[in-house]
């Protein structure tokens, strides 16, 4: 690869070979497979592919690759008060259950994704709970599927158009690119404090939070084993965590 920029050793990351092309196909990055040859911008290196999903077509050298995310959530319900699923039920069923208020029959109506702000979703898939295999809930290559799904990019999380059926305790794949493309300047504040952190055990390995230099006396507290440093980080970065 020329690059290997925005990836990390950890899984549900994919590559997307011959954008555009009859070729075109999505294939996961081992977890791990990520090696750079040259740690000098755009970081060239090697990706092993996933064993699990093979290439499907030849590729020649020099194709072009789009990294993205390709994730998979299990499903969850919806709340209490969702009137879509009420809306599939039958008027008898729609009486019973008003005379059983604990039994309830949601429906998945969101998916959060890991990285946010969501820039593109690709395509979104659902397996239900007794079976492994995929269907397709939406593609952005297809117009028929306009309008399908809804992204709320800052928020996190992709909503289904009304009406669409996404059982609970299924699986969703969604294969998307999310992330900063232009990192906010509190963010490199809070790198610029864990680095710090580590220049400092430079000086001092064991972590001190008392010592003494001639004249020099220093002393910092730690809180629930974290340094100054990162908990300045941290809490620079606490609003950048998504609470579900």
């Amino acid at each position: 690869m020329a690059s290997t920029l925005t990836l990390d050793q950890l899984a549900e990351q994919a590559a997307i070979i011959d954008w555009g092309l009859s070729t075109q196909e999505t294939v996961l990055i081992q977890s791990g497979g990520v090696t750079v040859t040259n740690w000098q911008a755009p970081y060239p290196g090697t990706l092993t592919l996933d064993p699990s999903t093979p290439l499907q077509f030849s590729h020649s050298q020099g194709a072009a690759v789009t990294y993205c995310y390709k994730e998979v959530r299990e499903a969850i319900t919806a709340s209490q008060s969702d009137p879509y699923s009420e809306a599939l039920m039958s008027q008898a069923a729609q009486l019973a259950l008003a005379h059983l208020p604990p039994i309830h029959l949601g429906l998945t109506r969101l998916v959060f994704l890991k990285a946010y702000p969501i820039i593109t979703v690709y395509t979104l898939e659902h397996a239900y709970s007794f079976d492994t295999t995929y269907h397709l809930i939406y593609t952005n290559t297809d117009p028929s599927f306009t309008g399908q799904i809804i992204a709320e990019p800052a928020a996190g999380f992709v909503r289904f158009r009304v009406g669409t059926v996404v059982l609970p305790q299924g699986l969703c794949r969604t294969t998307y690119v999310g992330g900063f493309t232009s990192i906010p300047d509190d963010i490199k504040d809070a790198v610029a404090y864990y680095l710090a952190d580590d220049l400092m055990r430079i000086s001092n390995p064991y972590m001190a939070t008392d010592t003494t230099q001639g004249k020099r006396r220093l002393a910092y507290q730690m809180q629930g084993g974290r340094t100054p440093n990162v908990q300045m980080a941290e809490t620079i970065l606490d609003a950048y965590r998504r609470r579900v």
